[in-house]
């Protein structure tokens, strides 16, 4: 309580009316030291200015020319997505870092290879369709309505060596971008790729991250090992670290001339639980990192200033459905639909993934990160035994040589019946009734 009150309280000589009169006059400050001292979570660290899960909204009175205020990232815990209005920091701190730069290329600004559209409000990234035969395929959509308009579409190959290779078009129907895994030797060997030391700038993901890893255990049956260094054990199938050590895995993103745009290193998790995605430009810088939930299969992207970029959750925004019993269709080829929010910019040293033209990057690393869990356990037939697909090809080789031979053959008498003479002439029959004279 405030002093007031206890001016009050410790007074034996008021009388009860004057002591009912001053403890009324003193609970708008009591109030107001209560709510000060009452938020919420407030991470630990120099960074705890910008991590507060109790953000404020301003939906009108911004100055228009100064660009919106950039949005602070909101635990999962607290997370409220799909707003009208920007997420704000309640204190921007003056140390920020220049974020890492996105440009286009050359091909993308000669117009052969066009951006892919996402639209700054939220997007619906779904799967259409899938065959042994043909792949899967699927679009980006403005909204998840069955006619909603499709801004992009996506496709990848079965029957290819690379086919986890994806593909995706503009909605002029031509091939916009490119991605596909590669090892950072492979990158290193082609495009001179390195990723670059951080040197401390994303240490802060580990007090955001802590949270999610403890609400993933809870609750579960664990031990702990002392091995030199403290390990966390779950079930028997399930053990990590505390922040998630598992395997990643790099993927190359091109335009459609397979010029270098972005990099994308994606943790594998075999599709039992949300992974971390990390984006890098082309010269090796990390430009975000993202928060997964412990449960729900819902991410967020956040920049070096811990500034919230994106977030993206199947099979909707705040469906709240634990990825473990998420629901996967088989005639779509397991894939899981995303919805994805940008947050409002551009502002002062906000991403590029932000812009316009760079928001495709951040679209194409939720799609990736789709493919990569419906895939975890899978290979096309065709592809993982290529004997089968070599007897396929040769049975249909063998039935086309067949069926020419036979319309070749069949041509070719039709041919010789026109200019050849029977081997044998016919006898006139007589009409009925007639007789020939005998000769004298």
């Amino acid at each position: 309580m405030s002093a007031c009150c206890q001016k009050v309280a410790s007074s034996r000589a008021f009388a009860s009316l004057t002591f009912l009169a001053a403890l009324i006059a003193c609970l708008p400050s009591a109030l107001g030291a209560f709510s000060t001292a009452s938020p919420s979570l407030v991470q630990r660290g120099s960074s705890a200015s910008r991590l507060t899960p109790d953000i404020a909204e301003e939906a009108i009175g911004r100055d228009s020319a100064a660009g919106p205020s950039p949005p602070a990232v909101v635990p999962f815990y607290n997370l409220k997505v799909a707003s009208d209005a920007p997420r704000v920091a309640a204190k921007k701190e003056s140390n920020e870092l220049e974020p890492a730069s996105f440009n286009s290329t050359s091909a993308q600004e000669g117009g052969h290879c066009k951006q892919p559209f996402l639209a700054a409000s939220s997007m619906y990234l779904t799967a259409t369709g899938a065959s042994l035969w043909q792949g899967q395929w699927g679009d980006w959509r403005l909204s998840e309505e069955p006619n909603s308009i499709a801004t992009s579409s996506w496709r990848i190959d079965f029957m290819h060596s690379d086919w986890r290779t994806l593909h995706i078009k503009s909605d002029s129907g031509k091939l916009a971008v490119v991605a596909k895994p590669m090892s950072d030797e492979e990158l290193h060997k082609s495009y001179d790729w390195v990723a670059q030391d951080n040197e401390g700038k994303w240490d802060f993901m580990t007090e955001l991250f802590a949270p999610a890893m403890a609400l993933y255990y809870d609750s579960r049956n664990y031990t702990i090992e002392q091995t030199g260094l403290h390990r966390l054990t779950a079930l028997p199938s399930a053990e990590r670290t505390s922040f998630g050590q598992g395997a990643f895995e790099t993927w190359a993103v091109m335009d459609c001339k397979e010029n270098l745009v972005a990099v994308l290193k994606l943790e594998k998790t075999q599709g039992l639980r949300p992974g971390r995605t990390a984006i890098y430009n082309k010269q090796g810088v990390k430009a975000a990192d993202t928060l997964p939930d412990p449960v729900v299969d819902r991410v967020q992207f956040i920049d070096v200033n811990h500034h919230l970029l994106a977030t993206a959750e199947a099979p909707t925004l705040n469906a709240n459905v634990a990825m473990e019993a998420m629901p996967r269709r088989q005639e779509l080829g397991m894939v899981l639909p995303y919805s994805v929010h940008f947050e409002l910019g551009p502002y002062k040293l906000s991403s590029d993934l932000l812009k316009p033209e760079m928001r495709w990057i951040i679209g194409t690393a939720v799609q990736v990160r789709a493919l990569q869990d419906a895939h975890a356990d899978f290979v096309p037939p065709l592809v993982d035994d290529r004997w089968l697909l070599l007897s396929i090809l040769l049975a249909v080789l063998i039935v086309v040589v067949l069926l020419v031979f036979l319309a070749l053959n069949s041509a070719s008498s039709t041919i010789r019946s026109l200019f050849t003479m029977p081997s044998r002439a016919k006898t006139m029959q007589p009409y009925p009734g007639f007789h020939a004279a005998p000769l004298p």
